[in-house]
């Protein structure tokens, strides 16, 4: 089991990335502006994607977009966008991102 800190801000996003993604977690509530993320049979690099699919649904949320926001990893994973249901549909790369596609 990993044990990763995610921002109060962030953490119902990453919430619902990591249900979309079937982990089993539990969140420890913290004082300090964060909380802790109990999350079973995840690597690092895993964690990070998942980190980062937050990350552009946060921005997709806030910005009330009308097309999905996707993590450049995703944006460039085709079985991922398959999965998602937006293989050959319109969606826009999240703000983060923006300089990893020139």
């Amino acid at each position: 089991m990993k044990n990763k800190k995610v921002s109060l801000i962030l953490a119902p996003y990453m919430e619902k990335i990591l249900h979309r993604s079937k982990k089993k977690f539990t969140i420890e509530n913290s004082e300090k502006g964060y909380c802790i993320f109990h999350v079973e049979d995840i690597s690092h690099n895993e964690w990070q994607y998942l980190y980062e699919d937050a990350v552009a649904l946060r921005e997709e949320e806030e910005t009330h977009s009308p097309f999905p926001v996707l993590s450049y990893r995703t944006a460039t994973n085709f079985a991922k966008l398959e999965k998602l249901g937006l293989a050959n549909k319109t969606f826009l790369i999240s703000s983060v991102d923006q300089k990893k596609t020139k």
